[in-house]
């Protein structure tokens, strides 16, 4: 059945109303009234629903509430290049990740515009309606590391950081299973300084090594994220 993201989703029997992108989506698909399809308002509420209106209305048949996965994934980094960043977001999603922060690092290659950030959030609606996953990212405004971390210690996240030094994931999480949020540090192409890797350090972060070798940012973003979820 097909997905569709709405603002709020009503109680049994109510009507969902698609706008803008999603009613683009329905029509593309040229849904018949009767079909069956689902909305979720990225926040863990899935209702079952029958189109109605020549696919531009659902009315929902039942509804259920979805838990966020544990623990809560934040990914701070900096952006790649071209549509790597895409990549980035939609896999990411896919996997199970909550929160991303993008960071603003001496090494950066992508300045986000608001145009930019648009496309990200529409990357990860549809990487939810592939997956099938109630929850929406949230993607945060763009900061330095040293700031990221404070904001990740705030929210009571533990923090990690990828480095080739660092110790294996597994025996990481194994003295972090209590934690309810993870927020993971990845490098930007060129990697961290040593001035901004010190901060992350000195903020408390565990080093944990991802492959021997030196990944693109996407590839470590979706390593650590698959690594976390099948760990956790």
């Amino acid at each position: 059945m097909h997905w569709f993201l709405v603002a709020h989703v009503p109680s049994v029997g109510g009507h969902a109303r698609l706008e803008g992108d999603e009613a683009r989506h329905a029509g593309s698909r040229r849904l018949r009234d009767g079909e069956s399809a689902v909305v979720f308002d990225g926040a863990g509420t899935v209702g079952e629903a029958v189109v109605t209106e020549r696919g531009r209305t659902l009315q929902v048949t039942s509804v259920r509430r979805v838990e966020r996965g544990a623990p809560e994934i934040e990914v701070a980094t900096a952006l790649p290049k071209g549509d790597r960043a895409a990549t980035l977001l939609d896999m990411g999603t896919q996997l199970g990740m909550d929160v991303f922060t993008p960071l603003e690092t001496a090494r950066s290659v992508v300045s986000p515009t608001d145009n930019a950030r648009r496309r990200w959030e529409r990357v990860c609606v549809e990487a939810c309606k592939q997956s099938r996953r109630a929850w929406l990212p949230r993607i945060g405004p763009t900061v330095p590391p040293e700031r990221a971390a404070e904001q990740a210690l705030e929210r009571g996240a533990a923090l990690l950081l990828a480095d080739r030094e660092g110790a294996p994931v597994s025996s990481v999480l194994d003295s972090l299973r209590h934690c309810e949020r993870l927020c993971v540090f990845i490098g930007p192409e060129g990697g961290f300084t040593d001035a901004e890797r010190d901060a992350i350090r000195a903020a408390g972060a565990h080093g944990i090594r991802l492959a021997e070798g030196v990944l693109r940012v996407e590839t470590a973003v979706v390593a650590v994220v698959a690594l976390l979820r099948a760990g956790a």
